[in-house]
């Protein structure tokens, strides 16, 4: 890893300080009733198994794997950190294949506009 990015690291929460925090974030009145169940694995030194889950209005993320996934995310867990951050385009990381999707990506698109980024911004839903 390059120094830089060393420090780029240094200054981003972990993928569990975000994650704790995305229910937080989640705003059901875009998300309606929809309902989605998202795996992520995450590698690097930050890496884990985590289960992102939408229904009846309420985001729930849980340890491990749990149910049955709609979407599938694999990425390492700055990259992650970034996406989520801001500080890193979810499109530009999937195209340089830094984030792998596997399952119903169309659920992945959706899910952008269900939460608020840093600094009140958010998405619309399919823009990255």
């Amino acid at each position: 890893m390059l120094e830089g990015e060393n420090a780029l690291s240094a200054n981003l929460p972990s993928p569990r300080e975000v994650l704790d925090h995305l229910p937080g974030h989640f705003l059901p009145e875009k998300a309606g009733d929809a309902r989605a169940t998202v795996h992520l694995e995450l590698t690097g030194v930050h890496a884990g198994q985590w289960t992102v889950r939408v229904a009846e209005g309420r985001c729930e993320v849980c340890d491990g794997f749990q149910g049955i996934p709609d979407l599938a995310l694999q990425a390492d867990g700055s990259d992650y950190a970034q996406i989520m951050e801001g500080s890193l385009n979810p499109l530009a990381a999937f195209m340089q294949g830094r984030v792998k999707f596997s399952g119903d990506l169309t659920v992945a698109l959706r899910m952008q506009g269900w939460f608020r980024l840093p600094g009140g911004v958010t998405l619309p839903n399919g823009l990255g």
